[in-house]
């Protein structure tokens, strides 16, 4: 309903203003909830998806309606994508605009990273994304909550997902395949 009526756009709740915030969840229930065979869900998600190809800045970034940052909700919004999936997108008629939002999203993100000095042997930095807004106590910037942890951690979702082709498949986090990038390790402390 939410979706249909596009009450989600000006925030569905006080405390957690992140506009982004709502396709994210909602896209999540969707796809990794098993509810993609749901008529009304899925014609929810078309026009989520239309809304969000709209709301789409031209560097790629989208808007996080009380949070002035571009890093989490673009994290958000590039994630809902990808759960809503290409297949929608082309049922829709929208696979080109899907695609290069998409990828214009990811490039924004890739763009935006912080290096941060890491402890670790190695030239190599760790990166960071800018902390968006989370929760807030209240309307405006009274009261509000931001992590860079937290968005560090959609971004890094974000791109974990671009990297395996999430949206090109129908796999949920459950169902789809789990990758070994090299050989296991025992747990155990560091030398």
């Amino acid at each position: 309903d939410a979706v249909q009526r596009r009450s989600w756009i000006d925030g569905c709740a006080l405390y957690y203003p992140q506009r982004m915030m709502a396709p994210y969840a909602i896209s999540r229930a969707y796809r990794d909830g098993g509810l993609s065979g749901d008529p009304a869900l899925r014609a929810a998600m078309g026009r989520l998806l239309r809304d969000l190809l709209a709301m789409q800045a031209a560097d790629g970034t989208f808007p996080g309606g009380g949070d002035p940052t571009r890093d989490l909700s673009t994290a958000l919004a590039a994630s809902a994508l990808m759960n809503i999936g290409a297949s929608e997108a082309e049922a829709a008629g929208l696979h080109d605009a899907y695609q290069l939002a998409l990828t214009r999203a990811i490039g924004a993100l890739v763009v935006r990273r912080e290096a941060r000095p890491t402890d670790g042997p190695g030239p190599a930095p760790a990166y960071a994304w800018a902390p968006g807004v989370v929760f807030a106590g209240s309307y405006g910037d009274l009261a509000q909550w931001r992590s860079e942890a937290y968005s560090t951690a959609i971004v890094l979702e974000a791109l974990a997902k671009f990297a395996l082709a999430f949206d090109l498949t129908d796999a949920t986090v459950l169902t789809g395949p789990r990758l070994r990038l090299g050989p296991a390790r025992p747990a155990g402390p560091r030398t």
